[in-house]
């Protein structure tokens, strides 16, 4: 805005460095909006870290000394994947390994609104929701390339902001 005033000021900057000016100046708008739309807490890094901690350590049979099977490759990378398509508005979710060899990836608003999704690498997305009220909800839905309405319904209300 400094510079669009100043630029209106006869001689101080000819029309093309203005409109230059102007142009870019309406690029990092337009990026400096997208960076402060997204919450402060919103950061894939930690979910990730924690899929690669999973490799390292749960791909083997036994990873806690029982009988846990290992995740699969093919389980992490449909973590991967639904860590990539969740919304910038959904709060940061706990992620873990199951005895079963998937992933869980849960979501916790209270005593009684709760979700927990899994993978296990078959194309397909679990989900367990407790709700006010004590409603309980769970299904399982194909997972390929997007997530499912009725799985992006329930994490909405886990947003970052609440």
């Amino acid at each position: 805005m400094i510079i669009t005033a100043l630029g209106n000021l006869p001689g101080i900057m000819s029309e093309q460095t203005k409109q230059g000016v102007s142009d870019n100046l309406e690029v990092m708008l337009a990026e400096a909006r997208k960076h402060f739309e997204q919450p402060i807490s919103w950061d894939k890094g930690p979910m990730i870290t924690r899929l690669a901690e999973i490799r390292d350590e749960c791909g083997a049979a036994g990873w806690d000394g029982g009988s846990e099977k290992p995740v699969s490759l093919a389980t992490l990378q449909e973590a991967e994947l639904l860590i990539g398509l969740l919304p910038y508005t959904a709060a940061l979710p706990n992620v873990a390994p199951t005895r079963a060899g998937g992933i869980a990836f849960e979501w916790y608003g209270g005593e009684s609104n709760r979700l927990m999704v899994g993978l296990s690498g078959s194309r397909k997305i679990s989900y367990a929701a407790l709700l006010p009220g004590n409603r309980q909800v769970h299904g399982s839905e194909p997972f390929i390339s997007s997530i499912p309405e009725s799985v992006s319904a329930f994490i909405a209300r886990f947003n970052a902001a609440a």
